[in-house]
């Protein structure tokens, strides 16, 4: 029971950061004429998000990809303010997940995006027994880790790090992709699966890492589509979060 009140506690934290992330990136210029009436306190913001990175480890142990998005604003809203806050979190992440999918940890990977309540618990929980779940390789968190990693300047050698240690730990890549002027971010909806993702090594000047990087950005502004992503929960377009990163006052 205190494991599973661990994962309850880890829950809670997450989405209110990435919550908490996407307010910051508002409040740090993402929509100046959105918020020009509004009181907020974007360095307050920011340290408060920075804080939630670096001092709350469940922050770094994410339960299902369901919570993958939860890392996108905080995590690119922490870049800019404390780079090295934000490639701290992202090893931390990657190796919490890398090693929920390595064979030699007894991994059998995390949920799917879609998961409920009882199956993320399950594969959290039940690789040690013999009727647990079936592994499952396929991971978003692992693509929207690695994504992060190539768009975030100066994070050339963690992005390889990360390319590698997933591999080495059988956690695939996957994304699903849609065109969201027919999709209009309902989950699921119109999506395709791209399985396998194949990161280029080393990491292009362009930071082009992987053929969907070359996706066409949805048609709104880069904080509504982050916004927007955080309902679908499976789903995201490296131009949006390379394009949120750079938007500020």
């Amino acid at each position: 029971m205190s494991s599973i009140s661990y994962l309850v506690r880890t829950a809670a934290r997450y989405r209110p950061a990435g919550e908490l992330g996407l307010l910051g990136l508002l409040a740090d210029g993402a929509a100046p004429d959105a918020t020009a009436t509004l009181r907020l306190n974007p360095e307050r913001i920011a340290r408060t998000v920075q804080d939630l990175l670096e001092h709350q480890p469940g922050c770094a142990h994410p339960v299902s990809d369901a919570y993958a998005v939860s890392l996108i604003a905080p995590v690119l809203l922490t870049a800019r303010h404390a780079p090295v806050t934000a490639r701290r979190y992202l090893t931390s992440t990657a190796v919490w997940v890398a090693d929920r999918y390595d064979p030699d940890h007894g991994g059998i990977g995390l949920a799917a995006t879609a998961a409920d309540p009882a199956t993320e618990v399950a594969y959290l929980l039940g690789a040690p027994y013999e009727h647990g779940p079936a592994r499952r390789p396929g991971s978003y968190l692992a693509a929207v880790i690695t994504d992060l990693t190539a768009i975030i300047p100066g994070c050339a050698d963690l992005y390889m790090d990360t390319v590698n240690e997933f591999l080495a730990a059988g956690a695939d890549p996957w994304l699903l992709q849609a065109d969201e002027r027919r999709s209009q971010w309902r989950p699921g909806t119109g999506a395709t699966l791209t399985p396998n993702i194949i990161y280029t090594e080393p990491l292009p000047s362009d930071g082009i890492a992987a053929a969907h990087h070359r996706a066409e950005p949805p048609p709104v502004p880069p904080w509504d589509a982050l916004a927007l992503t955080s309902i679908t929960r499976d789903r995201h377009t490296p131009a949006t979060l390379r394009a949120s990163f750079h938007t500020t006052t």
